[in-house]
């Protein structure tokens, strides 16, 4: 009969240097992670404190009319929040690939979605800016739009497709297609929002990171959700009551 092997037993006091070890052996991509995240949240915060967030925000864009370059401008730091925000909540299916090479072709396909998204947005905010400024009747009811974008945000994030693509973005092993497919899918909404608010603003990324973080980490996403919801609907009372 084999004797029984120290390794299949963790509790065994001989083999805590060993699983120290392979622990640290096994880490240094998450120091190299946290390290971007933390960088990250530092460019954003000296975006905003050197006044380039406010050249950067999509209404400075329009009324200056650089839209290509500040465009541009705007899709650069659109990656400093993407890492900010996004890469949190995808570090588990980054890590699950185990290879550096394999995570950076991962990062590259999810951060090409949601730069993609980013133009898209970008577009239409530039038409949706021309509208509003070429209609006198869309010029009288722009105080609605923040109210609008927040709406939007609180029902998708009780809609069927939100629950869908959130279960998917949920699960490590998805090849970076479809991953990123999903989390576009399910986080659109909320960076819509982002969007909005402007590039750096660190309040409004700190909540919506957060938030992201929560639905794709907590053990109950569907309760994740709903508190997210709920806190849309919150943030948009202030903004409609002076309408009545």
């Amino acid at each position: 009969m084999r004797a029984p092997s120290k390794r299949a037993d963790p509790a065994n006091p001989e083999l805590v240097p060993q699983l120290a070890a392979r622990s640290l052996r096994t880490q240094p991509d998450a120091v190299v992670w946290f390290g971007v995240i933390a960088a990250a949240w530092v460019v954003a915060w000296w975006l905003e404190a050197t006044g380039i967030a406010h050249a950067l925000h999509h209404h400075t864009i329009f009324h200056s009319g650089r839209l290509w370059q500040g465009g541009v401008e705007l899709l650069v730091a659109w990656q400093v929040m993407t890492a900010a925000m996004m890469l949190p909540g995808a570090l588990p299916a980054v890590r699950a690939l185990g290879h550096a090479g394999e995570q950076a072709r991962f990062l590259a396909i999810y951060f090409a979605a949601w730069t993609v998204f980013a133009a898209l947005a970008f577009d239409a905010d530039m038409g949706l800016h021309a509208l509003v400024h070429g209609w006198a009747a869309a010029a009288r009811h722009e105080n609605l739009i923040a109210p609008a974008v927040l709406g939007l945000a609180a029902a998708y994030e009780l809609s069927p497709w939100k629950a869908r693509s959130l279960i998917r973005c949920r699960k490590p092993g998805l090849s970076a297609l479809a991953y990123s497919r999903s989390c576009v899918a399910s986080g659109w909404a909320l960076m819509l929002l982002m969007f909005s608010a402007g590039v750096a603003n660190l309040w409004w990324m700190a909540a919506l990171a957060a938030a992201m973080l929560a639905e794709k980490a907590l053990p109950r996403a569907d309760a994740a959700r709903y508190a997210v919801a709920a806190a849309l609907v919150l943030c948009c009372i202030p903004l409609l009551t002076p309408l009545q």
